[in-house]
This record gives C-alpha cells, structure tokens and sequence, in this order.
C-alpha cells in the first residue's frame, strides 16, 4: 500500500475514533442532564405531596377543635330539654352514625380523591 494511502487510512480512522469519543461524551452528558432533571422533579413532587399533606393535616386538626366546641353547644342545647346524660349520649350516637358512614363511603369520599391527588401531582 503506498504511503499517501496509508497515511489517509489513519487519518480517517483517527477522525472516527474522535467522532465516536466525542459521542460517548455527548451520551455521558445527556445522561447526567437526565439524571439530574429526574432529581430535581422528584423533588418538586414530593415537594407538592407534602405540603398537602401538611395542610391537610393542619385543616384536619383545627376541624376537630372546631366540630369539639360545636358538639359542647349542641350538648348543652339539648341538655336543656332532654338532661345532661341523654345529650351525651345523642352526641355519641350522631357520631358512631358519621364513623359507620364515613367507613361504608371510605372509596368514594376519601380513596378517590386522594388517588387523583396523588396522581395528579405524580403524573402532571
């Protein structure tokens, strides 16, 4: 093979193994920039469910405080007409009512939308 030719062979070969070098580091890149895209909306989600998860606790919390001073009045209310003993004992009635309602309407009134919620923040 003359020595034109030879020396063109490398240089070609020499170029190719630059081109492939340089898109594995492109590839090394993109995948770094992937990585750190993932992480950073991972975080944005989790971000997002727990800051509804901490209104809503807090909602949940200052709602029993609120459905206890309410309960007190009705208690007193009824205790006026019925006694102290049978007030009491409405009370707790109406709320085993809420807790057998709330346990037979759970999927629709508690799974559901915290499904799309959680969803919706994952997925979006």
């Amino acid at each position: 093979m003359p020595v034109g030719r030879l020396h063109f062979y490398r240089h070609c070969m020499s170029e190719q193994t630059n081109q492939f070098k340089e898109i594995i580091n492109e590839g090394k890149e993109y995948l770094k920039l992937q990585l750190e895209y993932g992480k950073l909306t991972a975080t944005e989600k989790l971000t997002l469910l727990l800051s509804n998860l901490a209104i809503g606790l807090i909602c949940v919390f200052l709602g029993v405080i609120a459905l206890f001073f309410l309960s007190m009045s009705v208690v007193d209310l009824i205790a006026a007409s019925l006694g102290s003993a049978w007030s009491c004992l409405i009370m707790c009635g109406f709320y085993f009512l809420i807790i057998v309602l709330l346990y037979v309407l759970r999927k629709p009134l508690v799974i559901n939308p915290m499904a799309r919620m959680i969803s919706r923040i994952i997925l979006k």
